[in-house]
């Protein structure tokens, strides 16, 4: 995120820079913002973070750390690979069609019903003395 100086908004850097030249804005440089990590809702929304970070030159690991709320082809197979949140399918949609059916049959639904996930931990996330 960034900071407009001359309307003191907050916004994403994704889409800052080119919200700031439509509207004649000056921006404050970035670079000294930069997050220690950064967490997206998607596979694809943490491979373009990626993406945009080794354009600038921040290092991941070394200066920020990527992960995703969920798994997908895109944390899988960028380089590094982007670690997620592994959501159980199964597990979550018979919990989802329990709740369902006990609010279709007229009867209260109880929630929230907590399912697991496991955290994969991959190579965008791992700092070692080296990269630390």
């Amino acid at each position: 995120m960034w900071k407009c100086r001359d309307h003191a908004a907050r916004l994403h850097v994704g889409r800052a820079r080119r919200r700031a030249r439509r509207r004649g804005h000056r921006a404050r440089d970035v670079d000294a913002g930069i997050p220690d990590a950064i967490l997206c809702h998607t596979g694809r929304q943490a491979a373009g973070v990626l993406t945009g970070l080794t354009a600038r030159g921040v290092a991941v690991p070394d200066r920020t750390m990527l992960a995703a709320a969920s798994d997908s082809e895109h944390t899988r197979h960028s380089r590094p690979a982007i670690s997620a949140v592994e959501l159980h399918a199964v597990e979550t949609t018979l919990a989802l069609l329990d709740l369902l059916q006990a609010r279709i049959a007229g009867e209260p639904s109880a929630g929230p019903v907590l399912t697991t996930a496991r955290f994969r931990v991959r190579a965008s996330s791992r700092r070692t003395g080296t990269n630390a």
